[in-house]
C-alpha cells in the first residue's frame, strides 16, 4: 500500500491520470485490509451459505 501512493506521488507531475489510479488502487486494498483484520464480531455479515458464510 505504501508503495502505491510512493508511486503514485512521483507521478503527479507527469501522469495525473496514473498518479489518481495507483491512489485509488492503495485507499481500496487499506479498506480490504481493515477490513479482514477486524475483530469478527464486528465484521458484518454478508450472507451466504451456513451460518457464518462471507462472501
Amino acid at each position: 500500500m505504501r508503495d502505491h501512493a510512493l508511486t503514485a506521488a512521483s507521478y503527479d507531475a507527469h501522469a495525473p491520470d496514473e498518479a489518481a489510479r495507483l491512489r485509488h488502487a492503495a485507499a481500496r486494498y487499506a479498506e480490504l485490509l481493515r477490513r479482514e483484520l477486524a475483530p469478527a464480531s464486528s465484521r458484518p455479515r454478508l450472507g451466504g451459505v451456513g451460518v457464518d458464510a462471507r462472501m
